[in-house]
């Protein structure tokens, strides 16, 4: 069985996930204003991402021993452009976070690292879409 602070990490961003998933997709069907519809499928597109990430880390955590997480993260809901993408933007934020403190930990398992880098990357790339949706010029924080 893997070390127990990792499992509970990695349960942490599994949970993240899933309130992404949550968020995301309710988003996209709540959005209004003016052109909204190229950021609903944007949302709905980053959704299908999230997904991809949740069942990385439930095959990983299942690897490593042991149970994945059910319970999403607290859910945020707002329906119009700017609220949606800034409480999203920090989503991503968090999830940037979580996965950097993740991926010290599993340097000695190549196919975790490889799921953990994957799923950070992934996320690094919405931090920037939604950054340039938003209007945000210049440096990208990642923080």
């Amino acid at each position: 069985m893997a070390d127990k602070k990792l499992l509970e990490l990695l349960n942490k961003a599994l949970s993240m996930e899933y309130q992404a998933i949550i968020q995301y997709r309710t988003h996209a069907e709540l959005i209004t204003g003016e052109d909204y519809e190229p950021i609903k499928a944007r949302l709905e597109e980053i959704a299908g991402d999230e997904e991809k990430h949740a069942q990385r880390l439930r095959e990983r955590i299942s690897m490593l021993g042991g149970v994945p997480e059910t319970v999403p993260q607290k859910v945020g809901i707002a329906d119009e452009i700017q609220p949606v993408l800034k409480m999203n933007l920090q989503a991503e934020r968090d999830a940037i976070a979580i996965y950097r403190q993740i991926l010290p930990l599993c340097r000695d398992n190549t196919l975790l690292e490889h799921a953990i880098r994957h799923n950070l990357m992934d996320e690094m790339e919405h931090n920037e879409e939604i950054s340039q949706l938003m209007g945000v010029k210049g440096e990208i924080k990642y923080q």
